[in-house]
């Protein structure tokens, strides 16, 4: 299911400490976008696992990422964005890449975070079975799809219910905080704006 990945989907991926290809998406972003200029807690080069990605906030939730990547004889810059919101008191990051999900997929990949320091982030990526279980037990709709080995959950819960049924659960059974991906911002950004 997962070609070579780029730098930036690499980056991305590890945050969900993937075993056989398993993703959850969603239809929809989870929560609102977050409005206020988070620069300051972004903006920057962070390092996860030997991989470098440069992170500007754009405005209304966006973040822009790029890395660069050696292929061909050649760098390569790689860029996306992604899209902050808020459910609750959550926070999430929402991102979609054809590379994962398919080329005609526009679900959202999506994980849990918190900043621990003014330099460290903690995302936390859902987990597989919980949202399947949702699913079988119509707490929520969407599609499951197994493959030999792997499962695609894929959320049709409009935004508003899917954040209702995430601010009405345990977080802890939902996303899995036992296994954090931690990011380390290595420099703060110079870049204006």
């Amino acid at each position: 299911m997962i070609k070579k990945l780029s730098v930036i989907i690499w980056f991305l991926l590890l945050l969900f400490h993937l075993t056989g290809c398993s993703v959850v998406s969603s239809k929809y972003t989870i929560g609102e976008r977050i409005q206020e200029d988070v620069s300051e807690q972004f903006d920057g080069v962070w390092d996860f696992d030997d991989s470098i990605c440069y992170v500007k906030y754009l405005k209304n939730g966006e973040l822009r990422l790029a890395g660069i990547e050696w292929k061909e004889k050649n760098f390569k810059l790689e860029e996306m964005t992604v899209i902050l919101t808020k459910c609750g008191e959550r926070n999430f990051i929402n991102f979609r890449d054809p590379e994962i999900l398919g080329e005609n997929d526009s679900d959202y990949l999506f994980g849990c975070y918190c900043s621990i320091t003014e330099n460290l982030l903690t995302v936390w990526a859902p987990k597989i079975n919980a949202f399947e279980e949702a699913i079988n037990s119509e707490k929520i709709k969407g599609k499951i799809t197994k493959g030999k080995h792997s499962t695609t959950i894929h959320i049709k819960e409009p935004q508003e219910s899917l954040c209702d049924f995430i601010k009405n659960n345990d977080i802890s059974k939902l996303f899995d905080l036992e296994n954090p991906a931690i990011y380390k911002r290595i420099k703060k950004s110079g870049i204006k704006k």
